[in-house]
């Protein structure tokens, strides 16, 4: 099932040859653009943590914060696991 060189002549291949490293550099990169996406949510509900006019509100925002922290904390790690 695969192609010889006879079936391939005459063919031309116009397009990018992307190498491991280079998909390695850009998974990497779109990892962090999601970590970091992930701490500015976490940031956010800090700030309503900070103004937040009762218990519940704190404890809600704190909740999220937190979490949101922790998925920008797990999305860098992906990283060290490939």
């Amino acid at each position: 099932d695969f192609l010889t060189d006879e079936d391939m002549k005459g063919w031309i291949y116009k397009g990018p040859i992307v190498t491991p490293t280079q998909i390695n550099e850009m998974l990497a990169a779109e990892r962090e653009r999601c970590a970091k996406l992930a701490q500015e949510i976490s940031d956010g509900y800090y700030e309503q943590r900070e103004t937040a006019g009762s218990d519940a509100e704190r404890i809600y925002a704190d909740e999220r914060m937190c979490a949101a922290s922790e998925c920008s904390q797990a999305i860098r790690n992906l990283g060290a696991a490939s």
